[in-house]
């Protein structure tokens, strides 16, 4: 008589979902809302990839119309120490500023971590003439792309 051992193989069944990167949280507000007034704007920012400074990664806000700003622009801290992760391409905790547009490289040594979130703030001054509230979007290149998408403007002034 033969004995035949049976084995059981585990079979473990991983989900292989795909998703594109993106950022989970975007939202953007400001302290003062008057036509020619200084005006600082507050980001928080909530990622589903990591960005590295080695993959040359660069967060870009575009469509803040007519803000006037100066280049570089000085990114303050929020609480989370957020303004040390970006800078202009050479000076930490600064950005690129160009029109209406906001550039910030991911400083050289750090990574945008997914799932972290990111508070920052910089000063512009607003339009002086009134004017609807532009499309402000956000978008990433480097480690991952991160397709340009509209940033939430907050309701309420942020201060």
């Amino acid at each position: 008589m033969v004995a035949l051992a049976l084995c059981a193989i585990p079979i473990l069944l991983v989900s292989m979902d795909c998703c594109a990167a993106l950022f989970t949280t975007k939202a953007i507000g400001q302290s003062n809302p008057l036509a020619g007034g200084a005006n600082t704007i507050t980001v928080t920012l909530v990622a589903n990839a990591h960005l590295a400074a080695m993959d040359n990664s660069v967060v870009t806000i575009l469509g803040l119309t007519n803000a006037v700003a100066t280049t570089p622009i000085a990114l303050s801290d929020r609480g989370d120490d957020c303004e040390t992760i970006f800078s202009d391409g050479t000076t930490q905790g600064k950005g690129a500023w160009n029109s209406d547009t906001l550039t910030l490289n991911v400083h050289t040594g750090w990574t945008l971590t997914s799932g972290t979130t990111y508070t920052f703030a910089f000063q512009i001054t607003n339009p002086s003439s009134a004017q609807a509230s532009p499309a402000i979007n956000i978008e990433a290149s480097g480690t991952a792309s991160f397709t340009s998408v509209s940033i939430t403007a907050l309701d309420a002034n942020v201060y």
